[in-house]
């Protein structure tokens, strides 16, 4: 098997963390003024939903409060690489992960994360990420990548919207082999977000071609 990727498919786990497949929601991510707030002075990750006291649920958290300061465009990959990067920096294996969260959630307090549409939108992205990084790439990783690789990449082909992402990502490389983790798994956490925009029928029109 090609060696980098068996790196970059061997870096997924530890970017994801131990995650949970739930049935998807539906709605887009709020801005920071969300409504509905919940008061509760305990942990986030107790707070949140016991499922998900992982690194996941950090990635989650960093990406809704990028979007909700910014506004992720779906235009710029070097956003959600930036992310990535970030994200395997905070998410240091000697440090407890819930106090990670918690400090996250402190430093940013202009965020309302504990709002029910808040904690509804980071399950969301959750959701479809583990679904982007499980289901669809996690399927290449056998003696036959390559042939693994051309299936993918003609049912991308199909999907106009994640083609456009996917290309952006592939511009001048032979494969999915020749990307950085970095690179590799911006592009699983944009095609993850993408997917938690979209209303429940279209996301699960995609799906059914991508699978």
């Amino acid at each position: 098997m090609n060696t980098k990727l068996i790196i970059f498919f061997a870096f997924l786990p530890a970017l994801i963390g131990i995650s949970s497949c739930h049935s998807p929601a539906t709605d887009r991510f709020p801005g920071a003024d969300s409504s509905s707030k919940r008061v509760d002075t305990t942990g986030y990750a107790v707070a949140f939903n016991s499922a998900y006291r992982d690194k996941i649920l950090l990635l989650g958290c960093m990406v809704y409060a990028e979007n909700a300061a910014n506004r992720l465009r779906m235009d710029s990959n070097l956003e959600f690489e930036g992310i990535a990067t970030r994200f395997v920096v905070s998410a240091n294996p000697d440090k407890n992960i819930d106090s990670v969260i918690d400090d996250f959630i402190q430093r940013n307090p202009k965020i309302d994360f504990r709002s029910d549409a808040a904690m509804h939108a980071i399950s969301n992205f959750i959701d479809n990420y583990t679904i982007v990084s499980d289901v669809i790439f996690g399927k290449i990783g056998s003696d036959d990548e390559v042939g693994e690789m051309k299936v993918l990449e003609a049912k991308i082909r199909k999907v106009p919207e994640i083609d456009r992402i996917y290309k952006e990502y592939m511009a001048g490389r032979p494969d999915l082999s020749s990307l950085s983790s970095g690179e590799g798994s911006g592009m699983i956490l944009q095609l993850g977000f993408y997917l938690s925009t979209l209303d429940l029928n279209r996301r699960n029109e995609i799906l059914k071609q991508l699978l």
